[in-house]
Formats: structure tokens, C-alpha cells, sequence
């Protein structure tokens, strides 16, 4: 038979079950908690175990893997998968190999052997909720309409975790993970209306993991009474999912869960035989079949265990007796572990025991220690020694430890009875989470240009008594972030158009606080980046920004910093509109980073960014919009398109007719230009040819034949004679050697008209006049005329004999 996974995504081999398992990884999410970021779910179906592995690719981008086999003993190896979608299905591609050796049900060595790199690490099962599960929606869901994604829902207490198994727009696989509440949708089960989505991504890494990732919000989804809502989508323009679709439970429902706890008194009297019993919170069935183990430590002890109870009868020692209960429930590998520390006491001796003798003491909160005496003559009197307690002289205390404790301390108890003899005790212990509340403490906005401190209050004192306590604060990337102690100082503000962002301190004792800040107060400037382009292919490239000011007073300064990049031009000046440029190297698909500030004219100041990804490499491509039958001599308009490629390109244009070809470097995509063919013989073509190379080293080449040009145009010329003489004209443009005839006379006062062929060899004529018909007087008084488009008029006048006036 065969298990469908993620909607039938990938056939799974069962196989039948044989012997009962001894020991079996308990189903649910696991992870490194040294490596945070990345895990795998392991759910059974029958006894097939099945692993979602979400991690990164190379690139630092969430992906995802799935294997199966069937498991037995306490290892397991399955072939890693890997899919890919192409708009309504998946295939898989099998890119190595995952394995488990489990040492406890919650314990486990994970290994891998992805794309030819090995590794392994320390697994354990994620503990995010305590106590009995408040519902039964636990395992992996898929949508039965439409195969090839899926959902890993777990519930722990009254939280519900979700790990969404999706693609983005190039069908690559991704995932969001999300935690939130459960609100009750039945009498035996509740549902997660909005769990709030993120996106992880880790830069720069090369491991089939990573560490630290970058966290950045990506919608929500929602799993109610069967029906499965989400509305992700990823930052950087990856693409997105959105689903309102019935769900389908695709593993064993359910996985089950089991609590220990032990029944009896903490005194055992002189000469006793006391028996303790054992009780369970479970929704496991058939308990007669758990197999216990008894152990009884601190000193010479009589015990008789008979299955769910023991017998204890302390034997010549006073002192402490420690109880503990190991079970084992065969059928589904679960376990679980118990102890209690009960005190002995011997009429003739005298001794003083401190319970409970947990080596934890709560912070924030009042923890109880009672004396116990273990023989001796009453009254006693109680003496406690030790810090942070509410009472030294009586037979109980409370230890109320503040909340910026650390580390570890011990307690005092020194006890004498009524015939003086005096018992004395010590119990180490050291502090461990409490109530104490983080809260995080500054403005409820950026104020730009001016630092803003925040800091950190646990429960009420301030953040200054906590210098050195582990703090560690998470903050958006794009704000600058100086942390000094348990106090951070952020300048700047959030990229537009965001108009808030969430601010967290972690620490390993008090938990976490979040506090949502306005990234600007309204007074302030603000700054938007624009890219060109706004991608870039895997060989890089120079990106264009434009950096826009608005608000605050002008004049304005900015900076622009290229992460990962060099820092090709820094802005200059104070107008309100500047421009830069990046230049990236090349690099695998992610995502490349421009950030700029600006200061106004009051010194308030204002951060921004802009991610550019880098996209699959297109090939360079241009094109040429020019007149398909131009004229010589006459101004042609000419527009070159680029597209792709990389900023800045090198453009040479050569017009075919012997004139000097255009050439620049340029960033911008669409050029436009003017050019005059030169004249050439009737009926001879020319060639226009153009080429295009990038920054990338990509180039393009195309050519275009224009139709040949006409052999003459004809130019009408107006003669004027103003002068008291007549003048001869000649023209040597034209054919057959011009006007040389009485005709070309021209009286004082007169005008003509004449019409003049120009020949396509030659752009321009020349009208020559004088008082004589020797050539010599004609030329020294000339003027030339410019083939038109259409044909116009020039008028030529001789004024006062000797001056001479071209219209």
C-alpha cells in the first residue's frame, strides 16, 4: 500500500508491522536547540516514519525535503526528495539521503548527505507548551483537490505550531513557520483561527542549515474545524500562497501522550514500611501493559515493587529517600519519568532534612522550604541561614528571590531539640525562571536624528541592575542597533511604506517582551530608494537608485551605503531628489541591499532601504526605431531600447554613410538621437548597424538597410537686385554650368525666381553674382543654400552695390 504525503506528493512504501518497538522518536517537531531556525517533523503512519526536513539552500532561502521508510529499532535512513512545481503539481528529485539514531523517544543523532555534503547534529523533541494537549489536531495535512503542499500542525497545551510547505512564483519550494493560542471549536477539539505567519531566511550560508536567521512577517494562516485558510506571502517580491480549501489529517491522528507522577507521603516513620504508587496522565489505552522500573536510592533500603507500586522500609540510616519511576508503554515507544524525596525518621537519632530538595529555585516568585527532623526530643528550635528569606525562626521559610538573581546559592538550616543537641543541613540550589515579567521600556516612536534608548524592567526594577545578564535583542534589519547592556539604542526609522515594526529582548531566565514602535514620529523627514533596475541577474551588476526627501525642513544630506557591494557614488548636495549607484559582483540567487539616510536642515534624520533581488540571468536584448527610407541631408530621428542586462551598457551606432559613428556608456535604457545621412551616389543603400554590450558581459548586435536616396531635390532661390547696377548671376550647383546667359541679368530693383536641382551628391549650393560676366568678379560676392525637406525659399540681396544680404 502506499501513504499519500502532502496531497500524494510522494509515494511512501509501508511496511507490516512487526515487533513492538522498544524505543521510537515520539512524533512531532524536532530541532537543535544550539542551532535555531531550521527542524524536521517526524510523524508515523503505521510503521512507516515520515520526515519534512525545513531548512535553507545555498542561497540562504527556506526550502524544504521529504523522506520516508519504514522504522524499526532505533535507527532510520530514508532517500531525501526534493520538489519543485509548475503552477498545479509537484515532481520530485531525489538530491541525497537523511537518518535518525534515536537514544530516547525525545532525544535523537540527526544526520544528512544533501547535494554531496555530510553532516549531523543533536536533535531533541521542540517543548513550547506545557500540559495535557487541549486538542487532537496534531500531524500533517494536505488539501485532497490539488496535491503537492502541505501543512505540519502541532499542538502542545493550549498552543498550536504551524509549518506551511509551499513554492514561490518560480515553483521553487519554501515555508513559513507560526506559533499561536487555540480557541475551543467543539466539545474534543479547538482550532487556530489566525496563527501569525514568518519567513526565515539565513544569508550567506553554505550548510543545509543555518543558525541566526533572519525572521521577517509573512501573513497567516488559520486551521478551523477542518478547514484550512492561509494568506502568505514572501518579502522581496518571491511571490506568495493563498488558500481557503478543506484540510485532510494524512498521518496517524493524535500522537499520544504520557505523564508520570508518584502517590505517597514525604515522611516515613521510624520502623515503616510505606508503599508509593504511581498515576498517569495519558490518552494512552491498554496501561496494564506498562512495564515499570522502581529505584530507590540514599542509603540501605528494603523494596518490594509489584507494578504500579513500591514498598519502602528505610534499614538502620535516618536521612533522605529518593524514589523514582521509569515506564515504558511497548506498543507506542513512549516513556516517561517521575521522582519523589521522602524523609526517614529514627527514633534514636537526630537529624534535619530540607524539602523539596529540587536543585531550582523560581525567581520572582516565593518558593516554600519546611524542616524536616528526623528524630531527637521536641520543642526544636529553627534557625535558616541564607539570602532573600521571609523567616529565620520557624519551621518553614520562603525563599522570594528578586529578579535580577542569577546563578547559584545554598540555604542553612540549623536545628536544635529540647535536650540541646543540635542537626544541622545545607541545600545548593540555583535560580531558575519565574514570573518575572519583561517589559521593554522607551518612546513609542523614533525620533528621527536623535538616538532613542531602550531598555529593559523585569518585573519592577530597572534595566541598569541587569548589566551583564544575557539580554539579547532582535530588531528589524534595516534599523542600526547599538545594545550596551541590557539597554539597545536604535536611530532611524523602518522603510516606508511600514509604518511599524516590532521590537524583542530574549533572556535565558525571564523569557521575552515584544513592544510594537511607530518607525517615525510624524515631524521628521522621509526618504524613499528607488531601483533600476530593480533585479539583478546572478553575474551582478550596477543598480541606479534614486533617493527621494520629503517632510522635514530642507536642505537635506544623504548617505547611501551598498551592502555587499561597492560604494560606487555617495550622494552630494541638499536637493530633495539624488542619485546613486551600486555596483554588485556576482553571486548566487538571493537578495542584494541599499540603505540611505538623510538629516534635514534641524539635524533630524531618517533610514531606509531597498532589497533587490537577484533573478535568473536574461539575455541581453535591444532594439532600433529609425526611418525606413531616409533623406540625405535632412535631420532623421533615431530612439535605441535596451533590455536586461546590467547597468551601465556601451552603445555604438554606425549610420553607414562614412560619417563618425555615435558612441556612449550609458545607464539609461532608451536613448534617443538626430543624424543627417551625407550624400552618396544615386541609388546607393545604406546600412545602419548597432551594437549593445553590459557591465556583465553580455552584448547584442542588429542592422537595418535603409532605401536608397533620390538623386537630385529641388530648391526654389529668390534673386533680389537693390543696387544701382545690373549684376550677372551664376549658380555652379547647378547643371550644364548655371545661369550664364543675358537671361541672369538682373536690373536695379528687379527680382526672380528660379528653381535649382541640387544633385545627391551634394547637400548644399552656391549662388555667385558681380557687376561683369568674368567669373572672377562673379565670385566675390556669393552665399550658399541647404537642401530643405520640404523645398524653401532663399533670397539672395545685393544692397548698395558692394553688400550682400542672404535671406
Amino acid at each position: 500500500m502506499y501513504l499519500r504525503i502532502l496531497g500524494l506528493l510522494l509515494g511512501l512504501a509501508t511496511a507490516a508491522s512487526g515487533a513492538a518497538q522498544t524505543l521510537r522518536p515520539e512524533p512531532g517537531l524536532w530541532y537543535n536547540p544550539k542551532r535555531s531556525g531550521h527542524g524536521v517533523d517526524f510523524q508515523f503512519a503505521g510503521s512507516t516514519l515520515i520526515g519534512i526536513w525545513y531548512t535553507y539552500d545555498s542561497s540562504g532561502r527556506p526550502t524544504w525535503y521529504i523522506a520516508s521508510a519504514p522504522y524499526s529499532g532505533t535507527t532510520w535512513s530514508a532517500s531525501l526528495l526534493s520538489a519543485r512545481w509548475n503552477g498545479s503539481a509537484a515532481a520530485l528529485t531525489q538530491v541525497g539521503t537523511i537518518g535518525l539514531r534515536v537514544h530516547e523517544d525525545d532525544r535523537a543523532e540527526f544526520s544528512w548527505n544533501l547535494d554531496g555534503n555530510t553532516g549531523s547534529e543533536p536533535f531533541e523533541r521542540l517543548r513550547y507548551g506545557a500540559g495535557v494537549p487541549a486538542s487532537n489536531l496534531t500531524g500533517i495535512y494536505h488539501h485532497a483537490a490539488q496535491t503537492g503542499w502541505g501543512l505540519s500542525f502541532e499542538v502542545q497545551g493550549s498552543t498550536a505550531a504551524a509549518v506551511l510547505y509551499f513554492y514561490d512564483g518560480s515553483g521553487f519550494p519554501r515555508w513559513a513557520l507560526g506559533t499561536g493560542p487555540l480557541a475551543a471549536s467543539g466539545a474534543d477539539k479547538a482550532g487556530a483561527p489566525a496563527i501569525p505567519m514568518n519567513a526565515f531566511f539565513s544569508f550567506g550560508s553554505n550548510s543545509p542549515y543555518a543558525g541566526a536567521p533572519l525572521v521577517e512577517p509573512a501573513g497567516t494562516l488559520g486551521l478551523v474545524d477542518g478547514r484550512l485558510s492561509i494568506d502568505v506571502l514572501l518579502p522581496g517580491g518571491l511571490g506568495g500562497w493563498q488558500r481557503d480549501v478543506p484540510a485532510t489529517l494524512l498521518t496517524d491522528p493524535n500522537p499520544s501522550y504520557l505523564f508520570a507522577h508518584i502517590q505517597g507521603p514525604s515522611i516515613i516513620p521510624a520502623g515503616a514500611s510505606v508503599p508509593y504508587s504511581a498515576r498517569f496522565d495519558t490518552d494512552l489505552a491498554n496501561l496494564d501493559a506498562l512495564e515499570y522500573e522502581w529505584t530507590v536510592v540514599y542509603g540501605d533500603r528494603v523494596v518490594q515493587s509489584t507494578g504500579s507500586t513500591v514498598t519502602v522500609q528505610p534499614m538502620g540510616a535516618e536521612g533522605l529517600v529518593g524514589i523514582q519511576l521509569e515506564v515504558l508503554h511497548p506498543s507506542s515507544g513512549r516513556s516517561a519519568f517521575a521522582t519523589l524525596t521522602a524523609s526517614a525518621q529514627l527514633a534514636d537519632l537526630f537529624d534535619v532534612a530540607i524539602l523539596p530538595s529540587h536543585p531550582r529555585a523560581l525567581v520572582g516568585r516565593s518558593n516554600r522550604f519546611d524542616a524536616v527532623v528526623i528524630g531527637g526530643r521536641a520543642p526544636y528550635t529553627y534557625f535558616w541561614d541564607g539570602e532573600h528569606l521571609s523567616s529565620i525562626d520557624a519551621s518553614s521559610t520562603s525563599l522570594l528571590p528578586p529578579c535580577n538573581v542569577s546563578g547559584s546559592a545554598s540555604l542553612e538550616l540549623r536545628v536544635e531539640d529540647a535536650d540541646g543537641r543540635v542537626a544541622t543541613t545545607r541545600h545548593a540550589f540555583s535560580y531558575a525562571p519565574g514570573i518575572c515579567a519583561l517589559t521593554i521600556l522607551g518612546p513609542d516612536c523614533l525620533r528621527p536624528g536623535v538616538d532613542s534608548v531602550f531598555g529593559v524592567r523585569v518585573g519592577d526594577s530597572e534595566s541598569e541592575e541587569y548589566v551583564g545578564s544575557g539580554f539579547e535583542w532582535t530588531f528589524p534589519v534595516n534599523l542600526g542597533l547599538t545594545c550596551q547592556r541590557a539597554d539597545c539604542i536604535l536611530f532611524g526609522a523602518a522603510s516606508a511604506p511600514d509604518p511599524f515594526f516590532s521590537l524583542r529582548v530574549d533572556h535565558p531566565v525571564f523569557g521575552f517582551a515584544e513592544r510594537r514602535i511607530a518607525s517615525t514620529c510624524p515631524d521628521g523627514p522621509r526618504l524613499t530608494i528607488a531601483a533600476n533596475p530593480d533585479s539583478l541577474p546572478p553575474n551582478g551588476g550596477i543598480v541606479d537608485l534614486v533617493l527621494t526627501a520629503s517632510g522635514g525642513v530642507s536642505p537635506y544630506h544623504m548617505d547611501l551605503w551598498c551592502v555587499g557591494g561597492d560604494e560606487d557614488e555617495e550622494p552630494a548636495g541638499s536637493a530633495a531628489v539624488q542619485t546613486g549607484s551600486c555596483s554588485f559582483p556576482p553571486r548566487q540567487l538571493g537578495v542584494r541591499q541599499a540603505r540611505a539616510t538623510v538629516f534635514d536642515g534641524e539635524r533630524r534624520g531618517f533610514r531606509t532601504e531597498v532589497l533587490i533581488p537577484i533573478v535568473a540571468s536574461q539575455p541581453l536584448a535591444a532594439t532600433l526605431d529609425s526611418p525606413s527610407a531616409p533623406s540625405t541631408c535632412i535631420d532623421h530621428a533615431i530612439s535605441i531600447a535596451i533590455a536586461n542586462g546590467s547597468a551601465p551598457f556601451d552603445v555604438l551606432l554606425d549610420f553607414g554613410d562614412g560619417s563618425s559613428p555615435y558612441s556612449t556608456r550609458t545607464s539609461n535604457r532608451s536613448l534617443q538621437l538626430v543624424h543627417a545621412w551625407a550624400p552618396a551616389s544615386a541609388g546607393s543603400p545604406r546600412t545602419l548597424s548597432l551594437r549593445v554590450s553590459d557591465s556583465a558581459g553580455g552584448s547584442t548586435e542588429l542592422t537595418r538597410q535603409p532605401v536608397p536616396v533620390n538623386a537630385a531635390v529641388d530648391v526654389e532661390v529668390t534673386l533680389r537686385n537693390a543696387a544701382a547696377q545690373n549684376i550677372h548671376i551664376y549658380d555652379r550647383s547647378a547643371p550644364a554650368g548655371g545661369w550664364f546667359d543675358p537671361a541672369t541679368r538682373l536690373t536695379p530693383g528687379a527680382t526672380r525666381i528660379e528653381t535649382v536641382r541640387l544633385p545627391a551628391e551634394a547637400c548644399e549650393g552656391q549662388v555667385e553674382w558681380g557687376a561683369g560676366r568674368n567669373s572672377t568678379q562673379l565670385t566675390e560676392r556669393s552665399c550658399t543654400y541647404r537642401k530643405r525637406e520640404p523645398a524653401a525659399g532663399l533670397t539672395f540681396t545685393e544692397s548698395g552695390g558692394a553688400q550682400l544680404s542672404c535671406d
